[in-house]
């Protein structure tokens, strides 16, 4: 299969007023936000249902709880390859605890350079419209 012609499937997960999306192509997953802390155990559920295993990508978008709140619970239960934010510290208990759940992966939150593109699967390239100069592919 080339890859104009990969699945790619974006899934917006019911979480009320908050934001979480599961993005996946070919069989590779990126979670892009969590809603709120009192939306992990949806995130988890929702996750599991779709087949997934592993997050190639976590993403926080920004430090609100209504963004980053679930994924701390998404990253107590998937193993992740890479999570990314726009920033690595924040004063909020719910951005504390996302970054404690990565680092328990043994690995650290990172901060993407402007134009950084991210492949996923053999379905294209994704750069996270919200940062400057972003745009989807």
């Amino acid at each position: 299969m080339d890859s104009v012609n990969a699945p790619f499937e974006m899934h917006f997960i019911d979480v009320g007023q908050a934001l979480s999306v599961l993005v996946e192509c070919d069989g590779q997953f990126m979670l892009y936000d969590g809603g709120n802390v009192d939306d992990g155990s949806i995130i988890v559920s929702y996750l599991q249902s779709q087949g997934v295993e592993q997050l190639q990508y976590v993403f926080c978008s920004h430090a609100h709880e209504d963004h980053v709140g679930g994924l701390a619970a998404a990253l107590a239960y998937f193993p992740a390859n890479h999570v990314y934010a726009p920033v690595t510290e924040a004063s909020t208990k719910c951005f504390q605890d996302f970054v404690k759940y990565t680092q328990q992966q043994g690995l650290q939150v990172e901060v993407p350079a402007v134009g950084t593109v991210w492949q996923l699967g053999r379905a294209g390239r994704y750069r996270d419209p919200a940062w400057p100069g972003g745009t989807v592919r």
